[in-house]
């Protein structure tokens, strides 16, 4: 399951939630950490408004870790100001240099809180489609963090954009948002809607096979309708 860690973080509150999710029986929690930048053309990822502090993220990791929850810890980049059509898997940095050793520094960061509180699994980025062909930059990230951190390391790549990761054999599974659009039809019924989900496990699963990756769904969903 995914858990949240938006500031303010009343720590009462996460160690009942941790609790409720234990308690359904969940083996493994995802706890999402986000740090801001302005725009698309931003050069800088840095904490910010609604960004968890240091403490609430090593106090998530272990609660979840009291409580028997193998941790990932997920952070993710959020735009203050998008216009249509842009969001974080539309990165356009004005000064690339200068975004990625931002972007390393968050990552390093955040692997540093991972390894110190015993987390079980990292996201190095997450649907950050644009910059999905920088293979050399993302390469040393990886490098760079596990010099820190010794878990698996995954990296959340969107449901349309997934073939497009240039590094997956540098990971320890196939990250894929689970967000596959199943129907256009209102009144599907459930044997349409589960062939059409049988359809994009079998590639996701051939996939990883090639690449002897275990398969992760990093997110999942569905929109409410009849």
């Amino acid at each position: 399951m995914a858990l949240g860690l938006w500031a303010p973080i009343d720590r009462a509150a996460l160690a009942r939630a941790l609790d409720e999710i234990a308690a359904l029986g969940a083996t493994d929690v995802a706890l999402v950490m986000a740090w801001r930048q302005r725009d698309v053309t931003s050069t800088a990822v840095a904490a910010g408004a609604g960004s968890a502090t240091d403490d609430d993220v090593a106090a998530a990791l272990d609660l979840a870790a009291a409580r028997g929850l193998a941790a990932t810890l997920f952070p993710i980049v959020i735009l203050d100001v998008v216009a249509p059509g842009q969001w974080r898997g539309t990165l356009a940095p004005a000064d690339v240099d200068a975004w990625w050793q931002s972007y390393e520094r968050y990552i390093t960061h955040a692997a540093g809180l991972a390894a110190a509180h015993g987390a079980a699994a990292l996201v190095v980025g997450s649907e950050l489609g644009s910059t999905e062909h920088w293979r050399e930059r993302w390469y040393h990230l990886i490098s760079r963090v596990r010099r820190t951190f010794k878990g698996r390391l995954l990296y959340s790549a969107n449901w349309d954009h997934w073939q497009e990761v240039s590094f997956w054999d540098r990971l320890d599974g196939l990250g894929v948002t689970g967000y596959f659009e199943l129907t256009q039809r209102d009144d599907a019924d459930v044997a349409t809607l589960t062939a059409a989900w049988r359809a994009a496990r079998r590639e996701l699963a051939a996939a990883a096979t090639a690449r002897k990756l275990p398969l992760w769904l990093t997110e999942v969903g569905y929109v409410s309708r009849d």
